[in-house]
């Protein structure tokens, strides 16, 4: 079955259902796995069932394609057996983010002997995710504290204390790495440290560290939300009303663009059942159709498609016609 044509370049919560146009399995979340059960004592490499099972989720994530919801179950349950293989936590990290399966990869790092660096910062964005903040905090603080030039780490502590209500401990911990929070553009974290000042009754502090992350995200939801706050406190109701507007504008133009990758995705599956139909003449019709949505990636990645689909055919002799067709369509003209 052909795979030429990824969705990288669509929104995660697309990715989440469509790991490539051709190929695609059952589209749905998981539930968690239990603990791993007691006692194993067999070594990985001797557990011919698990070894199959990680492999073919491995092939499946290097062909882009992704694993039936029955893999995926006997993946995580292989997983929390063996989560100390490095083998096995590469494909975890790789196939249960696109899935959205957060409680998944909590399960998974907790099944883990001993977390290093990389995976404290890991599971606080995990449990985070999953607003459980206390158990973010005890995760990233020992790391935060015993390293505190570690911009990630700290940002994470600064993060989890603030929502667990420590404004004063996030305050700290944001402020000694402020300057790598600024370079690496931490948006989010940018607004909480500047809530922190107008949760302390300082709305001129505020209103300036807010203005510093306006100037490197003009475009920020979250930023502009939080200057609408600060400035409706500070009794400026015309400047709170122009940022809370701005907010407006901005979901409004996601929901736009969320809708246009909806349309997209269900464009694709079209596509993919035509393709298992052998239809190679209705292929054509919905790419021609998809095309003036897709983004100039996609486009060149579905001419290549038609090239191959045609040729496989044997029509070549078409080919010309074909991808003069679709490159109109894509500019906007004839789509049939």
């Amino acid at each position: 079955m052909n795979r030429l044509v990824s969705l990288d370049s669509m929104s995660r919560a697309l990715v989440a259902c469509a790991f490539v146009l051709f190929g695609l399995g059952s589209c749905g979340g998981e539930g968690t796995t239990g603990s791993p059960p007691p006692g194993n004592h067999i070594p990985f490499e001797k557990d011919a069932d698990a070894v199959r099972i990680v492999r073919g989720v491995r092939e499946s994530l290097a062909s882009r394609t992704r694993p039936s919801s029955d893999e995926v179950q006997s993946f995580k349950e292989v997983a929390n057996r063996y989560a100390d293989e490095p083998f096995i936590q590469e494909a975890v990290i790789a196939l249960l983010p696109a899935l959205e399966d957060w409680d998944g990869m909590a399960t998974f790092f907790e099944s883990k002997s001993e977390l290093d660096d990389t995976d404290r910062k890991l599971i606080a964005r995990i449990y985070i995710r999953q607003a459980n903040y206390g158990a973010a905090r005890e995760a990233i603080l020992p790391l935060a504290e015993s390293q505190p030039q570690d911009v990630e780490a700290n940002a994470l502590a600064g993060r989890a204390l603030y929502y667990y209500g420590e404004n004063e401990a996030a305050a700290r911990h944001y402020d000694r790495v402020w300057e790598g929070i600024l370079s690496e553009r931490r948006i989010v974290d940018l607004s909480f440290r500047a809530m922190i000042h107008f949760d302390e009754g300082d709305t001129q502090s505020a209103r300036a560290m807010l203005e510093e992350g306006l100037k490197l995200d003009p475009n920020s939801i979250v930023l502009h939300n939080a200057m609408g706050r600060v400035l409706a406190g500070a009794g400026e109701k015309e400047l709170a009303e122009f940022h809370s507007n701005r907010v407006h504008e901005l979901q409004r133009e996601l929901s736009r663009n969320e809708t246009s990758q909806m349309r997209v995705a269900a464009q694709v599956f079209e596509i993919n059942r035509a393709l298992q139909a052998g239809d190679v003449d209705g292929c054509r019709e919905r790419i021609l159709r998809l095309l003036p949505e897709a983004d100039e990636g996609m486009r060149e990645q579905l001419y290549g498609f038609l090239d191959a689909l045609y040729r496989r055919a044997g029509r070549e002799a078409e080919l010309p016609a074909v991808l003069q067709q679709a490159r109109a369509s894509a500019a906007g003209g004839a789509k049939d």
